[in-house]
């Protein structure tokens, strides 16, 4: 009897195959299947290392923020520091990457929080190298140079607007002229030319102080076109951005 029915079952197997012209899959199409996986699951990973990279070069750039007494209410301060961006971009890459993993042919064997975990894990170990290796800076010179200036201002890097708000004493720029006078011009990213005074005791930080350098300034502003710098930084996260040309005309055809 039992083997009355598996050879039946077996028959019923010959007929559904027969029937639906069934045939079976060439090795090669599940190797590129699963490679696919494991190349999206990858480069997920290294996605979500590049944004934990800038979380942190972010977040180390504008620590000052917090001890530092340059004004800005506690929102203005915490979205300026805190990258949500990149944080969404560091989660929606993690959970891609889980997503990939968890269909590779051995992934069963592990249980899908450890999976997720140690994908977490892996982005912030290899950010955390990039971010000692200098490319997060890199990277975020490419995003400055490339990036709508809206997209950049309002979600890569909100620092560059945190920086450029004259009226609360808060101006970022690049150095186009140098006087003799403990004074200097420089361009803001409306393209406003400024002439800032200042005292050797401003330059708080390494500064480079000379023509091209982006800096970000804190003081007050004296006139429509003056302004005298308490203290005078490098301006690290946007450099580039300041570098660029046209960026008042691109930014105003989006955000008029």
């Amino acid at each position: 009897m039992e083997n009355f029915e598996k050879e039946s079952f077996a028959d019923k197997i010959i007929e559904k195959i027969e029937k639906d012209k069934l045939s079976p899959k060439p090795k090669w199409s599940f190797l590129l299947k699963n490679y696919t996986v494991w190349f999206f699951g990858i480069l997920s990973v290294l996605l979500g290392a590049i944004s934990f990279s800038l979380i942190i070069y972010l977040f180390r750039a504008g620590d000052g923020l917090v001890s530092g007494n340059f004004g800005g209410s506690f929102w203005e301060i915490f979205l300026a520091i805190i990258p949500l961006f990149w944080l969404i971009f560091l989660a929606i890459f993690t959970f891609i990457a889980y997503l990939n993993i968890k269909h590779t042919r051995k992934a069963y064997k592990y249980s899908p929080l450890f999976i997720l975990v140690s994908g977490i894990f892996i982005s912030i170990a290899l950010g955390s190298t990039l971010f000692m290796l200098g490319v997060s800076q890199k990277f975020d010179d490419l995003l400055g140079k490339n990036i709508h200036p809206f997209f950049y201002r309002n979600f890569i890097n909100p620092q560059v607007d945190f920086w450029s708000d004259v009226e609360n004493g808060r101006l970022a720029g690049v150095i186009s002229e140098i006087n003799v006078d403990k004074s200097f011009f420089i361009i803001d990213i409306e393209s406003q030319k400024w002439l800032v005074y200042y005292a050797d005791s401003s330059i708080k930080r390494s500064v480079d102080v000379r023509v091209g350098s982006s800096i970000r300034c804190f003081g007050k502003k004296i006139s429509e076109d003056r302004f005298e710098a308490i203290e005078i930084m490098p301006m690290m996260p946007g450099r580039e951005f300041l570098n660029r040309s046209g960026v008042k005309k691109n930014y105003h055809q989006l955000n008029p």
